[in-house]
């Protein structure tokens, strides 16, 4: 990603106004330890102990676990519907956001990873800050990149988007928070 800085500031910006919008809770941190230490304090504030979680099996993600385990907390890796009902709490990484409606995106390789983000009540998202757009036009590359990818190796793919917490409205227009999806989306975005 090589957006120039002041174009990262403001689509940072933008993203955190739209997210919030739409009743997303998002906390920028400066760096990984802060995030480790952010995502550890919003857990034990909500008395989450166990955490299933769908992070790369490499790169910087990773990083934070160790902190999160050294402090309690038991990470349960590639969780399946079941563990993800249960302990009602999921955390993944987004591979982009769109700073126009606050969207997380995520290009997944299998069914399984999309559950995180749907199943659970809370879902726990994190977001590297250079890597928001500002359009989901600006985007587009990037998705068909991965899809081209996927395809040449006959590998699945697929692309999910997340703006805010799950929504439904009945016929009278009576919002209800939660119905098919999270009741909360949570996201640290590191800058």
């Amino acid at each position: 990603m090589n957006l120039s800085s002041e174009h990262n500031s403001e689509a940072l910006i933008h993203f955190i106004k739209e997210a919030e919008e739409i009743d997303a809770t998002v906390f920028p941190v400066d760096n990984l330890r802060d995030l480790a230490s952010a995502v550890l304090d919003f857990l034990n504030e909500n008395g989450i102990l166990n955490l299933p979680c769908g992070l790369p099996a490499n790169g910087k993600w990773t990083e934070i676990v160790p902190h999160l385990q050294k402090n309690g907390i038991t990470i349960i890796p590639d969780p399946g519907r079941e563990i993800l009902e249960s302990h009602g709490v999921g955390l993944n990484a987004a591979n982009f956001g769109i700073a126009e409606n606050g969207t997380l995106v995520f290009m997944e390789t299998s069914s399984e990873e999309v559950r995180i983000g749907t199943v659970p009540g809370i879902h726990i998202a994190l977001l590297q800050a250079d890597a928001i757009y500002q359009s989901s036009a600006e985007l587009t590359g990037e998705i068909e990149k991965f899809i081209s990818q996927q395809s040449e190796n006959r590998q699945p793919s697929r692309v999910s988007f997340i703006t805010g917490p799950s929504r439904t409205a009945d016929i009278e227009r009576d919002l209800t928070i939660g119905v098919h999806g999270p009741e909360m989306l949570v996201i640290f975005v590191l800058k």
